[in-house]
């Protein structure tokens, strides 16, 4: 490649993420009453350089002030319009147990005691004052059944002194239970069968990390679905199934067949 063109080409690909961070700052941006020195001045925000902030005035004038020239409120304001940059980590931990035999000797029940973890660490370099909240959703998933599990949301509030500073979650250990039955049919009690095994395995999860005016300011999902139906997932209790397409309430997967129990 040319020397030129590729000098072009590195310059290319640092300046269209501005661009694209310009323009999606102007989109969202809205009309806001700025103190200036006392006074006030209808504008919409744009960006931040070097400790001074650029405005866009209703008739498009660019007005660039020191942040320190704002009100005590609109520095807040600020402050909250470019929340840091943040890196969530999930990791889980399990153990088995196994039950005594039972009586009527079918397989003995089993379970899984998973615990989950979640580590948030600030990847930006500004300061950022406020008080953060994570909201975490723990997900099953039924064993030989279409149909998700919910185990249960968790909230905490958090904040973050600055770079690589790190808030670490742990949630509640759920218990998953999994067991395999034994059935007699009542017309032939000699023919017997076990049934798919039943219970419920490790589903996924769902982080929100939401900034004091509750605001979602980022999110990690082993499913995309799970962030887009999140309203859904939060009219749930501990237990409930629900579809995975759509996040709403929904019963257990019927077993492929109801053999009739030997009484």
């Amino acid at each position: 490649m040319d020397p030129f063109l590729k000098q072009l080409h590195i310059k290319m690909k640092k300046i269209i993420p501005v661009l694209l961070f310009l323009s999606c700052s102007l989109a969202i941006a809205k009309m806001h009453t700025w103190i200036i020195h006392g006074k006030p001045v209808r504008a919409k925000y744009v960006m931040t350089i070097n400790k001074k902030v650029i405005l866009k005035t209703k008739e498009g004038k660019q007005i660039r002030i020191p942040c320190s020239s704002l009100s005590k409120e609109d520095q807040e304001y600020l402050e909250l319009l470019q929340p840091p940059s943040l890196k969530i980590n999930f990791t889980k931990t399990t153990k088995q147990r196994v039950f005594p035999p039972n009586i009527r000797e079918d397989e003995p029940p089993k379970a899984q005691y998973i615990t989950f973890f979640v580590k948030i660490q600030q990847t930006s370099t500004q300061k950022y004052r406020h008080k953060m909240t994570i909201e975490y959703f723990a997900l099953g998933q039924e064993i030989n059944g279409e149909r998700k599990v919910f185990l249960g949301h968790e909230t905490r509030s958090f904040s973050l002194k600055g770079y690589g500073d790190s808030f670490h979650f742990q949630g509640i250990t759920y218990e998953l239970p999994k067991y395999h039955l034994k059935v007699k049919h009542a017309k032939n009690p000699e023919d017997e069968e076990w049934l798919p095994y039943r219970g419920i395995r490790y589903g996924g999860f769902l982080i929100i990390i939401k900034d004091k005016t509750g605001k979602i300011i980022a999110h990690k999902a082993s499913s995309k679905k799970y962030y887009h139906y999140v309203k859904n997932l939060r009219k749930l209790h501990t237990g409930c199934f629900f579809n995975f397409k759509t996040g709403k309430r929904t019963p257990p997967t019927r077993p492929p067949h109801f053999p009739v129990l030997y009484q």
